[in-house]
């Protein structure tokens, strides 16, 4: 074979190891999209009627009236199939649309940032909603569950503010039972 052939040859399957190492490096430091892992645990697209658990339902005081840091710790959840972790904001309408901005929120699990524009949101109406006075208002919440979430501890964290000093940023920590 001539030398500039296998000159070539080589000079093709180095690129070929430099595009593949880059891409592995992105990868581990890329947000977490649909279908991804972050401990054991599979990160998929979906909504609180679809899932067996909601992290924000009973297990976790998800209300947050006023700018700032929390750190909540939530109550043990049950091994489920399907754990929604989807957190949002409630009003009317016409306020959800002024004050939802997918530039404007931030989720982690586990200290994994998540790419929540990958997952999208969904709108349902909470009847009487005690918070709002009994009145029905309307909930958005991002569209990202946890397939068999793994026993342990864990931390779901939101960030989400108009400006720096109107930021709320809330940080639950709960534990999936070994059972």
């Amino acid at each position: 074979m001539p030398r500039s052939v296998v000159l070539a040859a080589v000079g093709f399957l180095s690129a070929l190891v430099i595009v593949a190492t880059a891409t592995a490096m992105h990868r581990r430091t890329a947000n977490i999209e649909p279908s991804d892992r972050v401990h054991g645990m599979l990160v998929v697209q979906g909504t609180s009627s679809q899932a067996e658990g909601d992290l924000f339902g009973l297990l976790c005081a998800p209300n947050i009236a006023k700018p700032g840091r929390y750190r909540r710790t939530c109550s043990e959840v049950s091994r489920v199939t399907r754990l929604f972790v989807g957190y949002g904001m409630w009003g009317s309408k016409a306020t959800i649309q002024r004050g939802w901005n997918p530039s404007e929120w931030s989720m982690w699990i586990d200290g994994k940032s998540v790419s929540l524009a990958a997952f999208g949101s969904t709108d349902r109406t909470l009847y009487h909603y005690r918070p709002a006075g009994g009145r029905d208002v309307t909930l958005r919440e991002w569209s990202v569950t946890l397939m068999r979430p793994t026993p342990g501890r864990h931390t779901i964290r939101y960030r989400f503010g108009p400006s720096p000093q109107r930021t709320f940023d809330a940080t639950w920590v709960f534990t999936v039972s070994e059972e």
